[in-house]
């Protein structure tokens, strides 16, 4: 897949700090495979969604896919009080006239950037269907009265008219390069608002999970000194947390899914401090003991058991 100079280097994320399972500058295999996968969308033009549980890693992911392909971003941090004009065009007062100012999701279109769309499950429903025409035909009609137009039919409109007539007539054609990466987190499991069938079907979903005990625990061993036995015992009590979360919701309904970065900040602190009480350590990164129900806390318990001699936690 060729990489092409980009336009505003300033827009390129760069030096991407290394959170989740990257916690060094070689990327794990799940790392490069996630990478592997989104290429291989790109390619077929297709839109991308992140979904995995909350956290910091999906967004990396993405922002580490644009540094490494070297593309421009648009961000949005999609929220409850997201509206049309965020998505679309902002009118403000400029030299005592009316203008109107493209947003992320338009500047990416007209200038072939990635936009993403961070927390699609934050957004009110009927705010993000204003983009089910972006994604799915690449045309959106604008406030100022301009519209975006598919590149292959703008291409087509080349043959007949001029750029200049085109620009008279407030038609714009979109990038061929733009493109979409989405990141939610699976609902109703946790709490939002679900996507429309409609929108959802505009996506390529790939599901983003804690990495592999094995490929974690190579990870924080070539980022901190701290004992083998003490990470793999963090790393256990992680994966056991992790299969208790995707049991049947029923069972525990309130249990909390364990920080994608709690081993790592786990391995940090035991590094900088050696004598540091592994019991409370895992209290102020999990405190399951305050936010769950006796249900949960008594799984908790036992896994904490079965992992090892935790019972400082009780």
């Amino acid at each position: 897949m060729e990489i092409e100079k980009p336009q505003f280097p300033d827009l390129v994320p760069s030096e991407i700090a290394p959170i989740g399972s990257g916690y060094t500058s070689q990327l794990s295999q799940e790392v490069l495979h996630q990478i592997r996968w989104m290429m291989q969308k790109e390619q077929l033009n297709q839109d991308i969604f992140l979904i995995g549980p909350p956290g910091p890693w999906k967004r990396w992911l993405a922002f580490k896919y644009c540094e490494i392909m070297q593309r421009e971003v648009e961000y949005v941090a999609l929220s409850r009080d997201t509206s049309e004009s965020d998505l679309k065009q902002r009118r403000e007062i400029k030299d005592r006239s009316i203008a109107f100012l493209d947003q992320p999701p338009v500047l990416a279109a007209k200038h072939g950037r990635i936009l993403i769309l961070d927390g699609m499950e934050k957004c009110e429903r009927n705010v993000l269907p204003i983009l089910n025409n972006l994604l799915e035909n690449r045309e959106m009609s604008l406030e100022d009265g301009s519209f975006l137009v598919h590149p292959t039919k703008y291409d087509e409109l080349l043959k007949s008219h001029s750029p200049s007539e085109l620009a008279d007539q407030k038609l714009i054609g979109v990038s061929k390069r733009f493109r979409v990466i989405a990141l939610g987190v699976p609902v109703p499991k946790f709490p939002g608002n679900p996507l429309d069938p409609p929108l959802r079907s505009r996506f390529q979903a790939m599901r983003i999970d804690s990495n592999s005990i094995e490929s974690s625990l190579t990870n924080l061993l070539n980022a901190f000194d701290v004992p083998v036995e003490i990470l793999r015992k963090i790393l256990g009590f992680q994966a056991a947390i992790d299969v208790m979360s995707d049991s049947p919701r029923d069972l525990f309904p309130n249990l909390q899914n364990f920080p994608l970065d709690g081993a790592r900040l786990a391995a940090e602190h035991i590094e900088k401090f050696p004598e540091t009480d592994l019991g409370k350590l895992f209290l102020r990164i999990y405190p399951y003991h305050v936010i769950m129900t006796p249900p949960e806390i008594s799984a908790i318990k036992s896994a904490l058991e079965i992992r090892g001699n935790f019972h400082e936690i009780f």
